[in-house]
């Protein structure tokens, strides 16, 4: 796609200072994070009222189906954002796993559990 082609895309949120530091550190351009932004497909509920969003691969072939460059769709495809309530990029995770965002235990560890029942806690 040309350059002028861009002009009718959402434009990425404003990055927190933490996820300016993380996309520089992990070689983002600016370009990746708004096709993760606009065409997102995948919303997961992360840590408090955030929200992680990433593109499926079904959304990958459409889009270089649709003409995107296969390179920056690649990249893309890799980056997971993590938006806060008001829309705001609040870090950028590398690749697609999800499971750092379901912690199926609760926040306290077993062996906390077992030492809270021995001093009679619970």
């Amino acid at each position: 796609m040309k350059e002028s082609d861009y002009s009718g895309f959402n434009l990425p949120p404003e990055l927190s200072r933490h996820a300016a530091i993380r996309q520089q550190q992990r070689g983002k351009t600016s370009r990746t994070l708004e096709i993760v932004y606009t065409h997102h497909d995948i919303s997961l509920p992360a840590t408090g009222q955030c929200m992680a969003v990433q593109i499926s691969r079904r959304m990958k072939r459409e889009l270089i189906a649709e003409g995107y460059a296969p390179q920056e769709i690649e990249a893309a495809s890799r980056t997971t954002l993590i938006l806060s309530s008001d829309e705001q990029i609040v870090t950028i995770y590398p690749g697609t796993s999800t499971r750092r965002f379901f912690n199926k235990r609760p926040a306290y560890t077993h062996r906390c559990t077992v030492d809270w029942k021995r001093r009679g806690i619970v």
